[in-house]
């Protein structure tokens, strides 16, 4: 039976408070966990991002994406996960000083870069927000190690979600969402040219990103 050495881990970005109802809010970024809650048992590792900062003096009120250190901070309830995303112990902490990649966040003094190589992973699929900074940096660093997805319906930009698209096809980064990704998951394992869809039986087709997503985006993806 033909079967590829195939770990999968799904990487859940700063799904925290701050960002889905405190004061760096993005619209409907809550309507994310419930999605997150319902496909981490496909698979293999599901590791958390936290951004936290550490405690200062004279914190402002009222803050941008770009006023680091302002938000998150530790030991306020903005710092906290959202209340209904079910979590474990791969949490790792980190901050915007150091990089908006999470591939070197801490978990215990372990990166999340060690955590992932001492578990075999070979396929990253990284949802959170914001798809701006967090996600589209984590992307860019973790396609250098690993086979690395965006889940497109799992994350939240500042900007329009058709940007972020545009920037993920120039980059080569692949995309899939949630209503693909059962028919993603089982074609990494399958023998090359098995047809896992009677609907998608070719080697080859043009896709076209669904216009919830921006719309109007198109080129080829072959079929496993």
């Amino acid at each position: 039976m033909y079967e590829k050495e195939i770990k999968t881990a799904l990487i859940v970005v700063d799904l925290q408070k701050e960002f889905t109802d405190g004061k760096l809010k993005l619209p409907y970024s809550s309507n994310i966990v419930d999605k997150v809650n319902k496909v981490q048992n496909k698979f293999d590792v599901v590791c958390f991002i936290k951004n936290i900062f550490p405690k200062r003096e004279n914190v402002l009120e009222k803050v941008t994406i770009s006023d680091s250190g302002h938000y998150c901070i530790e030991d306020t309830d903005g710092a906290n996960f959202h209340p209904d995303l079910k979590t474990n112990d791969n949490i790792f902490i980190r901050n915007y000083d150091e990089n908006f990649s999470v591939m070197n966040s801490k978990n215990n003094n372990k990166s999340l870069m060690d955590f992932l190589n001492e578990n075999k992973i070979t396929h990253i699929f990284i949802s959170g927000v914001p798809g701006d900074y967090s996600i589209k940096y984590s992307a860019m660093e973790s396609i250098k190690y690993f086979k690395t997805y965006i889940i497109i319906d799992m994350i939240k930009t500042i900007n329009k979600i058709n940007n972020f698209i545009k920037y993920l096809i120039i980059r080569k980064i692949p995309f899939t969402d949630t209503e693909d990704l059962d028919l993603l998951l089982k074609g990494l394992s399958s023998k090359p040219g098995t047809v896992i869809d009677e609907k998608r039986k070719t080697k080859k087709e043009e896709f076209s990103v669904p216009s919830r997503y921006g719309g109007e985006f198109r080129y080829e993806r072959r079929v496993i």
